[in-house]
């Protein structure tokens, strides 16, 4: 009996339309993406994948190799119907999860010892024999099968994201061993900190992720290409082989009903040497002291601004993104300085030698165009404020260790026990949030908007500092020797210095504060 689910013309594609979330296929989804909000998964992983997926079908169809490629589409505010429908009919049989060329898989594979495991082992959220995930609801001896929408989401998240664990080895693949396949680094998305521009609505994010340049005639989509249980270590071509990697090789079985995936096999894929910088747009780059750039990662429980200064940054050890890069270029011929840039920010924390996904992370965070602009004032300023930020975390954590040491008790190591500056951050995002909006909207405000944040975080930073020096002891008021030049260190002294460090960091505040004594004293 056969099978088919065309993701071409079945609903599979999480998708925010005017009326809420829905499932779309690949086809009305391209087709009405100007009408639509936005993609709308639960699932974080997902974003990366999807919109890696959608540009790859755009390129593609619509032959996109320049700029002015994209300028022409974004004024017309839609894809083009014909072009989408000549190259999805053209490869329908490669868009079905099922059939002689399934999508994102290998045809006929199987392991070379053994049956196909539930299908719910391919979920990187489901526990799996001593791979567990903090708090998994889900285990692999699951016998639940998965819709075919959940197949296809979490097929494309899995060559994204996979663990780095021992893979099913698979017949006719020469270098599998004992049934299994070992050394496999995780999926080529978990390498990245992953920066995804967001528009307006779907249309506009697709555009704003599709890097353009000459690439070789080889670089194309995994669905136009033949696949078998070999791989190989390699680069690819271009941006169409690099947006739709292989990184394992995969084959769904469907349940008797024909309904539902019940089986899935999970082998070894295609395994890159490196992360390309000249082609890989969606990750920020560190410059390494020998050999090729490496993507900068996100920090677990890190709020995105924090990488305002990377963010923004075209040269230098850090360095920002490609398609941020483009979107300059953009900013100086069609694209409006006050445009509602967002950006996605999202990544994978692996633990146990990366075979377990810890954590997730996934923020967002609005970012002027003119901070991408020729133009440095508005660029500069957002990494001050990053700068500023980490001078008040320090200052903050400062008045934690001297309390300590005032009481006769060790500084807590950086990287353990509590830091009340590091917990004082997250408290910054909402005023960094409404001045990053505000800079969208009028980046000539740009030295109002400092100021505002400066008080805001110098409210902040009090707010956190003033009860932990309300409950030194008495003690604290005379002071103790520390260190060992015999310095008496009073609770005065403390403060005095936490005032001197805010007053140094919030440039703008102090300079507010001496302008107005200035004029007090002149009209005195």
């Amino acid at each position: 009996m056969s099978h088919s689910f065309l993701l071409t013309e079945e609903s599979w594609l999480p998708v925010m339309s005017t009326d809420g979330k829905e499932l779309r296929s690949l086809r009305t989804a391209l087709r009405d993406a100007g009408d639509l909000v936005g993609l709308a998964t639960d699932e974080p992983l997902a974003i990366l994948p999807m919109v890696r997926l959608l540009s790859a079908v755009v390129i593609a169809s619509h032959d996109i190799t320049s700029a002015d490629d994209i300028a022409s589409l974004w004024e017309t505010g839609k894809f083009t119907e014909g072009l989408i429908d000549e190259y999805l009919d053209a490869w329908q049989g490669s868009f079905d999860l099922f059939g002689d060329r399934p999508f994102y898989q290998v045809p006929g594979i199987e392991p070379l010892s053994g049956g196909p495991r539930n299908a719910r082992s391919i979920r990187l959220d489901v526990a799996s024999g001593n791979n567990v995930p903090l708090f998994s609801a889900e285990f692999d001896a699951s016998t639940t099968p998965l819709s075919f929408a959940e197949a296809a989401l979490a097929l494309i998240i899995n060559h994204g994201y996979d663990t780095a664990s021992i893979k099913t080895g698979m017949k006719n693949d020469p270098i599998a061993k004992s049934g299994k396949t070992t050394g496999n680094p995780t999926g080529p998305l978990g390498q990245l900190g992953g920066i995804v521009p967001w528009g307006r609505n779907l249309f506009e994010t697709i555009l704003l992720n599709i890097p353009f340049g000459p690439t070789s005639g080889e670089a194309r989509p995994a669905w136009e290409r033949e696949w078998t249980a070999s791989w190989e270590v390699k680069q690819p071509q271009g941006y169409l082989e690099l947006a739709t990697w292989q990184s394992r090789r995969i084959r769904f079985w469907p349940n008797e009903d024909g309904d539902a995936v019940s089986g899935v096999v999970v082998g070894a894929g295609d395994r890159l040497l490196f992360a390309p910088p000249d082609m890989e747009p969606h990750t920020r780059w560190r410059e390494a002291k020998s050999g090729p750039d490496r993507p900068m990662r996100w920090s677990a429980g890190q709020p995105a601004w924090r990488g305002l200064d990377s963010l923004v940054a075209f040269e230098g050890e850090s360095r920002t993104s490609l398609l941020l890069r483009q979107i300059r270029e953009y900013s100086d011929d069609w694209l409006p300085w006050d445009y509602p840039l967002n950006l996605i920010c999202v990544a994978a924390t692996y633990g146990n030698q990366s075979a377990i996904i810890e954590d997730v992370h996934l923020d967002s965070l609005p970012l002027p165009v003119a901070a991408l602009a020729v133009d440095r004032s508005v660029r500069d300023a957002l990494s001050e404020v990053a700068r500023r930020a980490e001078e008040v975390r320090r200052a903050i954590n400062d008045v934690a260790g001297q309390l300590r040491e005032i009481q006769g008790a060790e500084r807590i190591a950086w990287d353990s026990g509590h830091h009340p500056g590091n917990a004082a951050l997250p408290l910054m995002t909402s005023p960094t949030e409404r001045l990053l909006t505000g800079l969208q909207r009028q980046p000539e405000r740009l030295h109002e908007g400092l100021l505002a944040w400066d008080r805001a975080v110098d409210t902040i930073a009090r707010q956190v500092v003033g009860p932990m020096l309300d409950a030194a002891p008495p003690s604290s008021f005379l002071g103790r020797e520390t260190g060992s030049n015999g310095r008496v260190l009073r609770l005065s002294d403390i403060e005095g210095r936490f005032n001197w460090k805010l007053d140094q960091a919030l440039a703008s505040l102090r300079q507010e504060r001496a302008s107005t004594r200035q004029k007090k004293e002149t009209d005195g």
